[in-house]
Formats: C-alpha cells, structure tokens, sequence
C-alpha cells in the first residue's frame, strides 16, 4: 500500500520529533578523548624531538669541555717537572671529589655518577702528566723550561669542573640511553679529528669519557 504524501508526513514527523527530543534530553555531546587529553600527538612528538635533540648537543658540550680540562693536563705536567712534585696528588684529588660531590648535591644529580665521571677526568689527567714526564726523560730537549702557575692552572680546572657540571644536569635523559656509547664516540672521533689531537691526549680523552654514559 502506497501513503499519499500527507500521510507521509504524518507518520515521518512524530518519530523525527521523537529522535530529536531523545538527543535534547542526552544534553550536548562531549568531546571525543582525543582532543580532550592535551596537545596533538604530533606536536608531543615534536616536543619530545626538541627535547632530544637539545640533550644531544649537550652530550657533544660535555666531550668538548672534557678536552678542555684535559688540555690543562700539559701545563700541569710542565709546572710539576719544574717543581719535582709528584703526579700523584691524592689530598688535591679527594678535595676536587668532595667539592664537585657537594655541586651534585646541590644540582640535584646522581652524586655517584658525578663522583666517577670527575675520577675519571682526574685519572685521565695523570695520564697525560705521565705520558709527558715519561717522554721527557727519553728526550730532553722537548722539557719545558717554564711553566704557569700552578695555583693559576687550577683555577682554570675549577671552571672547566663547573661548566662540566651544567653540561652533565642538561645532558641526564641522553645519558641514560643506549644511544649514549655511539653519540659519545661519534662526538669524540669529530673532536680529535678537528683538533688534530696525538695518541696521548687521545688516550686521555677516551679515559676522561669512559663512565660518562655508565647512568645509562
């Protein structure tokens, strides 16, 4: 049976004011979860590649200011030849430890893993003290005749300390990552290529960065 068009409408306009009158009494229709949970995936994406990317030329600050304070290691081996002092200087070294131990405190970073990276510079320095003192002996005309202060040289070791410190606290989420060994390595290699370093202070630098990424 066919509905002539007024008995169409009058069948379709009670259930079309019943539809509409069950959603009315629903009330507004709520957001769907996803806008209603923050920002877009694609800008925490974003964020979080910022963030990273940040970290990373962090880490590649800290190889630098490792050979910074490495590159302290000569005038120190210099001015300890000059005045026969020994290399080894454990009151210096426990007085560096305890002083960068406080920092870390303050700074709010893993006091044990500041207390091994900064043996680790101290460590590397000796190397490269005894490296030259060894090579020195077997070739005398390379001995330095003068040598900075050596009060003067620490002052120097104190700011590199500092500057490693901050380079450490914004470099934490890189550093305890896998990606860590590879970042640090590539870091290096750029380092000693652009800087032409001998296999000493490359030696010394491997040995300043070995526990660098042991937060990992």
């Amino acid at each position: 049976m066919f509905l002539h068009h007024d008995q169409r409408s009058r069948v379709t306009q009670p259930f079309v004011t019943l539809v509409i009158g069950g959603l009315l009494a629903l009330g507004p229709i709520a957001a769907s979860p996803a806008h209603a949970e923050g920002p877009p995936a694609t800008s925490r994406s974003t964020e979080t590649n910022y963030e990273s990317a940040e970290a990373t030329k962090a880490l590649a600050r800290l190889v630098d200011l490792a050979a910074e304070r490495l590159m302290t290691a000569d005038q120190v081996a210099a001015s300890k030849w000059i005045s026969g002092k020994p290399i080894e200087d454990s009151a210096r070294e426990e007085q560096v430890l305890e002083a960068m131990n406080a920092e870390a405190q303050r700074l709010h970073l893993d006091q044990a893993v500041v207390r091994q990276i900064f043996k680790d510079q101290i460590e590397a320095n000796k190397l490269v003290q005894q490296g030259l003192h060894d090579r020195w002996k077997d070739y005398p005309q390379e001995r330095p005749d003068s040598a900075p202060d050596l009060d003067h040289i620490r002052d120097e070791i104190n700011r590199a300390n500092t500057a490693i410190l901050t380079a450490l606290q914004e470099s934490q989420s890189i550093l305890r990552t896998p990606l860590c060994p590879t970042l640090r390595d590539n870091s290096t290699d750029s380092l000693v290529h652009d800087q032409h370093l001998n296999n000493l202070h490359t030696q010394g630098l491997q040995r300043a960065l070995s526990g660098m990424c042991s937060a990992q």
